[in-house]
């Protein structure tokens, strides 16, 4: 009658053929997950910049994202938020304000991308960003105060986001 059974020597070899898979499958996986939270950060800004200039659009008011890149010391680093207003002759929301609506003035809630997404950074032009679209639609200051927004992440994942003065949101 024979034995069922392994014997030691081949488990030992199923494990040690399963340690050299894990050890190879590993760093894949774990690039594959940094380069799509990158890419969902990625989203995530872009989506906002369209939300910004299609709400400007809608309510005949114009709209900014407004934040800060990893090159600022403050509590909002990396971080942004949408603010909106009636016209120029209305002041934008302060910055510190807690997310509001009012007939005049619109503050969304910040947007803390490196929470969000570890990892992930802005970097722009100058420590502090803004992207302004007028009741049309067009963003005549995007060359100046925001093009361009680069979104780092990790191992030298970095994606530039532009907007052209009629509002068109492109990444490269």
């Amino acid at each position: 009658m024979s034995a069922k059974g392994f014997t030691v020597l081949e488990v030992f070899v199923a494990m040690a053929v399963g340690s050299v898979v894990l050890m190879v499958s590993v760093p894949a996986l774990t690039g594959a997950a940094k380069r799509a939270r990158h890419a969902a950060a990625v989203r995530l800004v872009i989506d906002d910049v369209r939300e910004a200039r299609s709400g400007a659009i809608r309510t005949g008011w114009e709209y900014r994202l407004f934040g800060y890149d990893s090159d600022e010391t403050g509590a909002r680093r990396n971080q942004y938020r949408i603010q909106a207003r009636r016209s120029s002759a209305v002041a934008w929301p302060g910055e510190e304000v807690a997310p509001f609506e009012s007939d005049t003035q619109l503050a969304l809630s910040w947007i803390d991308v490196a929470s969000e997404y570890p990892g992930i950074d802005f970097d722009s032009t100058s420590a502090r960003f803004q992207l302004t679209f007028d009741p049309r639609g067009t963003a005549p200051d995007a060359s100046t105060s925001f093009n361009p927004l680069h979104v780092r992440g990790p191992d030298g994942l970095d994606v530039s986001l532009t907007v052209s003065v009629v509002g068109g949101a492109r990444v490269e």
